[in-house]
């Protein structure tokens, strides 16, 4: 088979197959969970033909391949002799949630384990958020703003509206389940608490503005529609409470008694504490982002656009998206983070097609054509990151001013990101449509921007070609 000697590679470096604990895989990386990380030979695993970088968090080694990773990981379980459970952020069904591996007792490792649960809850999401985003992009298409083919108030506009919009209406519902699977609570009770926050009833208090108390305690009147943080706090915690009435409840009546007894210990936590605590979070770190232009103007702007690889490249990203779609929900745009990472996206691929034009060794022009592709056509920009802009440091640099000049023109042009596409690929820059026509003129115009201005500075400047020969 085509990836056979590759997946051999990759097992030798393991440290073998009595060393593998585990393996699952995401859009782009193969996850191999091993037993005793001092066999691994992690300069030869990186050396392995295919693998672009080997990420490492506590025993499980994260290799970098791509989209070819759905026909690497069934190659790879096969020849390793372990079970294929497919995409680790997928729906397991009634598969046991994999246990999270212990992040040590430091700033580093708090840090870590703040962005993977993130990441956990959230990245099972975007499919439906891009689907919703997708339909939303249809709306403002056809609808009375563009091309007029659709009336305002006609069946089709509405039907589409709200399917749109129910995603992002009941992503406290959807966090429930998320969060649940990701922190080893019942998927059932998860949701649950997810739709607690959602029912009419208390939705109704809020918007009338009555004072409502659990078990006598205040509880805070917040629309949690939409809302993130949130439930991400809440299933953490409920996971524990849910985890010491199963060790203290005899069996033969848990499954009358654990999970009444988590909901009724997890109301006033709920809407008194860690909700209120949550939305608290998302608008602070939200109204900080959002406040960049009001500070440094359109050059703020720029200099978010530029620094978004690095937050992809850390994790980051997802906090601060998570936290902004708040915003972005409330009002229908956002005009710094959301928006800046078209043209960020954009820049990578120019980069990308800079090295397949530009290199000079097979090797790097298959590597900038694969990275590319995945980067123009599935949107999918960390091979581009960890294949190209980490090892060729220049290229990062030339990745960083393209994307600085399209941020920059969207901020002086004040143009705003209306429509969720997905966020990058060759369509990103529908995300400025659902506004006015010279908004999503002037996003086409940085896009194309951000990408022509890195492509060039590769194809003079070139990208370090030769600094990694020498």
């Amino acid at each position: 088979m085509k990836y056979e000697q590759m997946c051999q590679e990759i097992l030798t470096a393991i440290g073998g197959k009595e060393n593998i604990k585990d393996a699952f895989h995401c859009m782009t990386r193969l996850r191999i969970s091993v037993v005793d990380p001092a066999k691994v030979d992690l300069d030869a695993l990186n050396k392995v033909k295919g693998i672009m970088r080997v990420v490492v968090t506590n025993t499980q080694y994260q290799c970098v391949i791509g989209t070819d990773v759905n026909d690497v990981y069934p190659v790879f379980c096969q020849m390793a002799g372990v079970s294929e459970k497919g995409m680790v952020d997928a729906d397991e069904g009634d598969a046991p949630a994999t246990p999270a591996e212990k992040n040590p007792l430091t700033p580093k490792g708090v840090f870590d384990a703040v962005i993977d649960a993130i990441s956990g809850c959230v990245q099972p999401l975007l499919g439906g958020i891009i689907c919703a985003g997708m339909l939303k992009l249809i709306v403002a298409v056809v609808g009375p703003q563009m091309l007029g083919l659709a009336a305002e108030g006609s069946d089709l506009l509405t039907v589409l509206t709200f399917v749109s919009d129910a995603p992002f209406y009941f992503l406290p519902v959807m966090l429930g389940y998320t969060g649940a699977r990701k922190f080893g609570l019942n998927p059932i009770t998860g949701m649950l608490l997810g739709a607690l926050l959602l029912h009419p009833t208390y939705t109704g208090l809020v918007a009338e503005g009555t004072p409502f108390t659990v078990y006598g305690i205040p509880a805070s009147l917040v629309d949690y529609s939409s809302s993130i943080v949130p439930m991400i706090l809440v299933t953490w915690v409920a996971s524990y409470v849910e985890k010491f009435f199963n060790k203290l409840m005899p069996n033969m009546i848990k499954i009358m008694t654990v999970m009444p007894l988590t909901i009724l210990v997890m109301l006033p936590l709920e809407f008194c504490v860690l909700a209120p605590l949550g939305n608290n979070l998302g608008n602070a770190i939200s109204g900080f982002v959002v406040s960049l232009p009001n500070y440094l103007g359109f050059i703020g702007i720029g200099l978010v656009a530029a620094i978004y690889m690095v937050l992809v490249m850390t994790g980051m990203h997802l906090p601060v998206i998570m936290a902004i779609a708040v915003t972005f929900f409330t009002v229908g745009h956002e005009d710094v983070v959301l928006a800046s990472s078209i043209p960020a996206c954009m820049a990578a691929s120019g980069i990308c097609l800079g090295v397949w034009l530009k290199a000079k060794k097979a090797e790097n022009k298959e590597l900038g054509l694969s990275c590319f592709v995945s980067s123009i056509l599935g949107g999918v920009n960390e091979p581009a990151i960890y294949g190209i802009m980490l090892p060729f440091k220049r290229a990062f640099l030339w990745q960083m001013i393209g994307a600085f000049v399209g941020g920059a023109i969207l901020g002086a042009t004040h143009t705003g990101y209306y429509t969720l596409t997905g966020g990058v690929g060759f369509l990103g820059f529908l995300a400025y449509s659902g506004s006015t026509p010279e908004n999503l003129l002037w996003g086409t115009v940085a896009t194309i921007a951000a990408g022509v201005v890195a492509f060039l500075l590769v194809m003079v400047f070139g990208f370090g070609e030769d600094a990694q020969e020498a």
